[in-house]
């Protein structure tokens, strides 16, 4: 068989059937073949730098991540060294704090030890002004005495001097009411006495006449009118202590001791005694001082009529 006759038999043999799905295959292949021919061209459209931005992106947040770990990571172990160099100072520094603590100790006690001087030298100071108002006190009723015996001297010098003529009927009877006058300006500052003391509730009685200026009406009663050294005060804005003619013999005056003498006119030798009354004659030896207090010696038979 040549090859002639193959050729003829090839020609002359049976067309084998077309499959149903081939155009329909051969229709979608040549879809494809174009959109993959269109992809590749947009492909090829698209810059290089946009392609690749997202992964750009994604290895500059690790980078930036990496960075800002290794920032840290130097910081801590920069805290870590100044912590150690810290510590290491602060045991080098113990022991001067321990000194420091020990100076302290040692000042303080030191100051202490001043300060126990001091208490001891003003202790001495004390003992030594002690002793010598001791031997103060020894002279006192001595002093005490001189002086109840002055006052009786003056007190009889001033009576003399106040005594008018016998035959003065004028003089007498301006006396008489220079006297009455005087014992009233003592029922007054008595009565003031005990009305600032029940003001405040107590049972001591003022030893300031300034005390008193709300409970008398006037500074006029505080001068006698047989004291013609003095001139009255017209008002209280006016009263300075210089216009004042009675004493406040007792350092302790208590309402509770009717006998006590808290005022006294040195001219005419009248006294207010604590309970409010008022004695113009007695006899002088009835006066005594006692604890610091002159006191009207009473008995059965006489009694301070108010």
């Amino acid at each position: 068989m040549n090859d002639a006759h193959i050729e003829s038999l090839l020609r002359q043999a049976p067309k084998p059937p077309t499959p149903p799905e081939l155009k329909q295959r051969l229709i979608s292949d040549i879809r494809l073949s174009h959109l993959r021919s269109t992809s590749d061209e947009a492909a090829k459209a698209t810059p290089f730098w946009l392609r690749w931005t997202p992964a750009l992106s994604f290895g500059i947040f690790f980078l930036g991540c990496l960075i800002v770990l290794g920032i840290q990571t130097s910081q801590l172990l920069e805290l870590r060294r100044e912590n150690e160099n810290l510590r290491a100072a602060n045991s080098e520094l113990e022991p001067l704090r321990q000194d420091a603590v020990e100076l302290e100790r040692l000042r303080a006690t030191q100051r202490e030890m001043e300060k126990r001087g001091k208490e001891g030298e003003e202790l001495q100071k004390l003992k030594d002004e002690v002793e010598v108002l001791r031997g103060q006190i020894g002279e006192l009723p001595a002093l005490q005495a001189e002086n109840q015996r002055l006052r009786a001297e003056h007190g009889a010098l001033t009576s003399q001097a106040s005594v008018p003529p016998a035959n003065d009927p004028f003089a007498k009877a301006k006396e008489k009411a220079n006297v009455t006058q005087c014992v009233n300006n003592l029922k007054q500052i008595g009565l003031a006495a005990r009305m600032w003391a029940n003001d405040r509730n107590r049972n001591g009685l003022p030893l300031d006449w300034l005390a008193m200026k709300k409970m008398l009406s006037t500074p006029k009663v505080l001068t006698c009118p047989g004291d013609t050294a003095r001139t009255p005060a017209i008002s209280w804005d006016q009263f300075d202590g210089s216009s004042v003619s009675y004493e406040l013999p007792s350092a302790t005056p208590d309402e509770r001791e009717p006998y006590i003498v808290y005022s006294r006119c040195p001219i005419h030798g009248s006294i207010g005694l604590c309970d409010g009354s008022v004695q113009s004659k007695f006899d002088p030896a009835r006066l005594q001082r006692v604890d610091g207090n002159l006191k009207f010696q009473n008995n059965a038979t006489t009694r301070p009529r108010p």
